[in-house]
């Protein structure tokens, strides 16, 4: 699997309401549906944050606050924005890179957990720099991969 951003048609084919041609829809969704195949109700979407940062702090990566700017972290920089669905300007997890490069990540888990259009606007409009994933082994390799280009 390589890690890719999702697309309007990505999204599309993921099971997705994609708002991609006006013309043909008259009204945006409030709410974009989860996929078919997404995680158990069982796994929440708080532990898969947790999870998630934890993994980037053991790879470098240090949380960009007044203590995690004492000193320059190994990898990067982190931004997790918790409780952020009030928030329509950025998705649940930045990552800045010491070369000045950034890269943004949606966390999603359970059958439940929906895309809002907004989360949909930030993905389209910063595609190559903005994911969404499902689960810690996507996420890894979407991180893997930004590292590496």
């Amino acid at each position: 699997m390589t890690a890719t951003s999702y697309t309007p048609s990505d999204l599309a084919a993921h099971g997705y309401v994609v708002d991609g041609d006006k013309a043909s829809r008259p009204t945006k969704p409030d709410v974009v549906p989860a996929p078919d195949d997404a995680p158990p109700a069982d796994q929440l979407e708080s532990a898969l944050q947790s999870q998630f940062v934890q993994w980037l702090e053991y790879r470098g990566y240090a949380p960009r606050s007044k203590k995690g700017l004492v000193a320059q972290p190994r990898s990067g920089w982190y931004i997790h924005i918790h409780q952020c669905k009030k928030n329509p300007y950025m998705l649940d997890v930045t990552l800045l890179g010491l070369d000045g490069r950034y890269i943004e990540v949606e966390l999603k888990r359970g059958p439940k957990a929906s895309v809002r259009q907004h989360q949909t606007n930030i993905l389209e409009q910063n595609e190559g720099n903005a994911y969404i994933g499902w689960d810690m082994e996507y996420l890894c390799e979407v991180v893997k991969n930004w590292e590496n280009v």
